[in-house]
């Protein structure tokens, strides 16, 4: 037999439907959030440089071993 004539037969197809059940949410506000994130990122940027800047200012143990020997003339 071929597949179109079996068509019709035996249990028909099922079909399932998502069923959504849940509390509304408030529609966010995108420029609170936007004003949030460029807040956020201005505080990493922040901490960075200081940290960077702590780097920098810190001698290094091999230039502090050297200043030690007199390897800087």
């Amino acid at each position: 037999m071929s597949a179109p004539s079996r068509r019709g037969r035996g249990r028909p197809k099922r079909e399932y439907r998502i069923r959504v059940r849940g509390e509304r949410r408030e529609i966010a506000d995108y420029d609170k959030l936007a004003r949030a994130l460029l807040e956020h990122a201005a505080m990493q940027e922040r901490e960075r440089r200081e940290t960077n800047a702590a780097l920098k200012d810190e001698p290094t143990a091999d230039a502090t071993a050297e200043d030690e020997e007199g390897g800087a003339s």
